[in-house]
């Protein structure tokens, strides 16, 4: 709980010196780490205690759920405005979004781990924004990566992935 309420304390100071919101990596709804139980008694209150400090943002939150193998339902009433997972670590699809987060934006799509993006040809990326954009048509939808982008990755490749959106 003292970790959340830092966490809380330096987001509302985030805000409140200009941020439109906040990316809140959630860790703990791995169906391997945590039972039922123990995700809503322990994970669950402080999730929420931080989102909450910062819900009153104009401007729009993201959750990411984090790592492999997630239990994306303990999630469904989670605050924020847009959601994001890798799609790339056995879990759900994004476009299951709308089942399992009515009404929210989904970001995501790009495999950040070992996808185009990181290592493919500008014609990869190209390919792979583009399937992604047309499975995600009437979706409310952000492309971007699953998960953080490794560092040192070429601007240039993210700039390719950017084009092909406008494209």
């Amino acid at each position: 709980r003292i970790l959340a309420e830092g966490l809380a304390q330096l987001s509302q100071a985030c805000v409140e010196a200009g941020a439109d919101g906040i990316y809140y990596a959630a860790l703990g709804g791995e169906t391997y780490r945590f039972t039922d139980e123990e995700f809503y008694k322990y994970i669950k209150p402080n999730d929420l205690y931080i989102l909450d400090a910062v819900s009153h943002v104009p401007g729009f939150n993201v959750l990411h759920m984090c790592k492999d193998r997630l239990n994306l339902s303990r999630y469904k009433d989670y605050p924020p405005e847009v959601v994001n997972w890798s799609v790339h670590a056995d879990n759900p699809p994004l476009t299951d979004a709308d089942k399992l987060f009515p009404g929210k934006a989904v970001l995501g799509g790009l495999d950040s781990s070992a996808g185009p993006i990181v290592s493919g040809a500008f014609k990869d990326i190209e390919k792979e924004v583009q399937n992604i954009i047309d499975s995600m048509k009437g979706y409310k939808f952000i492309l971007g990566g699953d998960c953080t982008l490794p560092t040192g990755i070429p601007y240039e490749r993210i700039r390719k992935a950017i084009e092909t959106t406008r494209n």
